[in-house]
């Protein structure tokens, strides 16, 4: 016999399709609590319980595993703001040599409150020079656990997109702008922005890509600076400087194009989608023919 409080089975699947839509995920425990806190609940409790010696030489023990994890590089407090973490990310990727060698760092990167609420970072795979680049907006929930960008039904629109335009899927190289997925995915503020702009610039100095797909506003906005709809500025073509690793200027073209997820979403656009997908085949044979 149920009781009065159980929820009905309409009533439950209601409740699941409220979350769903809230960005809900995964369920991590039976008991919500403050995941910026120093230690769940749990955590917290045991500690409570032990002697204040064991106590204090865990803290100690913490601190100097804290210490290890922040280098290299001083870390950012409150008071820093946004200037602080824009410098952080800057030293971070500005370290890096490889796309390995940014991953490690960025996994140090622990005051950017992003990285605290993703499962993984979006970070391309290592290719060849001269292979293209295609940067989505940010990760979506796939991206998010599968750990690569354009996962789940966008990876497999762009699968058709690369086959038909023509490109070595083995030298393509696909990221996001913002490495992390924001909670929910809500759109990322100007100084999430701005702290993920020299990460972006570092991978494309990384990879030296012959030339860029950019599949949204978020990667034209940090390359080219534009704030525009990315409706507006699709089937253009534009240029972003960059540094390689010698610390000297390099021009990389850039293509815009919609998000696939936003063309999942709008079926309609989809001819939108194929016609700058054409004139982009146009445009990149063209340039092979004066090569």
């Amino acid at each position: 016999m149920t009781s009065e409080s159980a929820l009905s089975r309409q009533q439950a699947l209601a409740i699941l399709e409220w979350y769903r839509l809230s960005g809900v995920d995964a369920v991590l425990s039976d008991e919500a609590f403050n995941r910026f806190e120093a230690a769940p609940p749990e955590a917290r409790s045991a500690a409570s319980l032990a002697p204040s010696g064991q106590r204090a030489s865990g803290a100690k023990a913490r601190d100097s595993v804290s210490q290890r994890v922040m280098e290299p590089g001083p870390r950012v407090t409150e008071e820093d703001g946004a200037f602080g973490l824009v410098a952080r990310a800057t030293a971070l990727a500005e370290a890096a040599t490889n796309l390995d060698e940014l991953r490690h760092h960025l996994d140090q990167f622990q005051e950017f409150s992003l990285k605290k609420t993703a499962k993984t970072m979006i970070l391309p795979a290592s290719v060849a020079p001269g292979g293209v680049m295609m940067i989505g907006d940010m990760p979506d929930a796939d991206d998010d656990r599968q750990g690569h960008a354009f996962a789940g039904a966008t990876g497999e629109l762009v699968a058709k997109l690369v086959q038909w335009m023509g490109l070595d899927a083995s030298a393509l190289a696909k990221t996001t702008a913002i490495p992390w997925r924001p909670p929910g995915n809500r759109m990322p503020t100007e100084e999430e922005i701005a702290v993920c702009r020299p990460i972006l610039l570092r991978q494309v100095a990384l990879l030296q890509p012959r030339l860029v797909i950019a599949c949204g506003s978020r990667p034209l906005q940090i390359l080219v600076g534009l704030r525009d709809p990315i409706l507006k500025e699709r089937g253009k073509w534009f240029e972003a400087t960059v540094k390689d690793q010698a610390t000297s200027d390099r021009t990389v073209p850039i293509f815009a194009m919609l998000p696939p997820h936003y063309v999942l979403k709008n079926p309609i656009q989809k001819r939108l989608w194929w016609r700058d997908a054409k004139a982009f085949k146009h445009h990149v044979g063209a340039m092979d023919k004066k090569v």
